[in-house]
């Protein structure tokens, strides 16, 4: 109900700013509340989950009693022949006397129970089918894991670039400015053409990469329409501010990739004891209640005859001896399981390595953040000077053309510190089992 109630009211969402006909700022968790109800991947991930789900359901059924219903009519052309010893007629032993008896009308009618007493195959195959119920739950986890470090990342990416156009934007400003000072300069002859044509160079490339950035911007929406189910045509755009944590939860919990080997290493323990089991005997009751029939239609003797059949029993099944093939499959799954538990040991070192490595980058990034934005004020006082030196002809083209370069060179370090701390945030989420939520029931 609450599923159909959230489908709801993403669609009424989507209704609303499809029909504003302008591009309508989407945040990252209205994004990913979106990709979950709408991204075909991970739909599919929980139909596998669910197909799991439904066969254990089914290897559960099979220990419930079984009740067939069998119906039978035959026709004999030819009746059955039967060799019968001839001295039921006081003939010599060794004799026999072919005989066709019978009438041609056959009928059975019949309903067969069959109910499992002890069977350790079915108990097994119902107790593995359980561990990969959530095995197949931990997966789908997994893709919206995915889905949502994806988005995530495009997200960050699209702000990051709305950032680098900004800063572009303003760059663009600055050479335009500069370019018409310059080219009042040289109509004074106070300047040369090769000091115009410099800042012409620098202004058109200016404006080829501000062309590249908004292609690539736009490139970038229509991947996150993509990943969170909305038609490419659909106006959207993301929110600009980038919302930098300053801290994260420090309390971590199991990750999804250790969930993950633990239960593969479960399933395997399973059908290592399901082969072992596959050696102990299984026991069945059966019984039938039906009806026989025998007709005959030549007049004036014709006649159909109905006659009870009934019974019941056990039936008991022992494997003896297959080959040696059981004892050689016990010893690939043991050599299964030990690579699993070697893998769980890799696992969970390698959590506690990404761990590390993720709050060193996010704490490097913090410390460049700090001076990247110092360096971006410094170097804007230092370029606005530069200029007005040059206006004062106290400074030439390259005095501000370096200072130029150095307030670009500042504003890419915080682009880059910026996008170290986002990837680091997220891969600490992501090692710290924060990106989405499992519960062991």
């Amino acid at each position: 109900m609450l599923v159909n109630v959230h489908k709801l009211l993403i669609a009424a969402a989507l209704l609303v700013f499809t029909l504003g006909g302008q591009a309508q700022q989407w945040t990252l968790e209205q994004c990913l509340d979106s990709a979950r109800v709408n991204n075909r991947g991970l739909q599919m991930a929980q139909n596998e989950g669910e197909i799991a789900k439904a066969r254990h359901k089914e290897a559960q059924y099979a220990r419930i009693p079984k009740l067939i219903a069998n119906g039978e009519y035959k026709y004999f052309t030819d009746q059955p022949t039967q060799l019968l010893p001839m001295t039921i007629f006081g003939g010599p032993e060794g004799q026999f006397k072919d005989a066709q008896f019978g009438v041609p009308h056959n009928i059975t009618a019949n309903l067969q129970l069959v109910m499992p007493l002890y069977d350790p195959m079915t108990q097994g195959a119902v107790r593995t089918t359980g561990i990969a119920e959530k095995l197949g739950e931990i997966k789908a986890l997994k893709t919206e894991e995915q889905v949502v470090l994806d988005i995530s990342t495009l997200y960050y990416n699209a702000q990051v670039l709305h950032h680098q156009i900004n800063y572009l934007d303003s760059n663009i400003a600055n050479s335009t400015t500069l370019l018409n000072t310059l080219t009042l300069i040289r109509q004074q002859l106070m300047a040369t053409g090769t000091d115009v044509a410099k800042v012409q160079l620098q202004h058109d490339q200016a404006q080829s990469s501000r062309l590249k950035l908004q292609s690539t911007y736009d490139h970038l929406l229509d991947l996150l329409r993509f990943s969170i189910g909305l038609p490419l045509e659909t106006p959207f755009d993301i929110v600009p501010d980038v919302m930098v944590p300053t801290a994260l939860d420090p309390a971590t919990i199991q990750t999804l990739d250790q969930h993950l080997v633990g239960l593969q290493s479960d399933v395997l323990s399973s059908e290592l004891r399901l082969l072992k089991q596959s050696r102990l005997p299984s026991l069945s009751l059966f019984g039938a209640y039906g009806t026989t029939g025998y007709g005959y239609d030549e007049e004036p003797n014709d006649f159909l005859d109905l006659y009870p059949l009934s019974f019941a029993g056990v039936s008991l099944k022992y494997p003896l001896f297959n080959g040696m093939v059981t004892r050689k499959k016990i010893e690939q799954k043991q050599l299964e399981l030990s690579n699993s538990r070697v893998q769980m040991e890799q696992v969970d070192e390698k959590i506690d390595l990404d761990r590390k490595n993720a709050n060193r980058q996010i704490a490097l990034a913090e410390s460049n953040l700090v001076d990247s934005r110092t360096r971006i004020a410094l170097a804007e006082q230092i370029y606005e000077q530069v200029l007005l030196q040059q206006r004062e002809g106290l400074a030439g083209l390259t005095e501000v053309l370096l200072a130029d370069n150095a307030l670009r060179e500042a504003q890419q370090e915080q682009i880059a510190a910026m996008i170290d701390h986002l990837r680091g945030t997220l891969e600490l989420q992501r090692v710290n089992g924060q990106l989405t939520h499992y519960s062991k029931n």
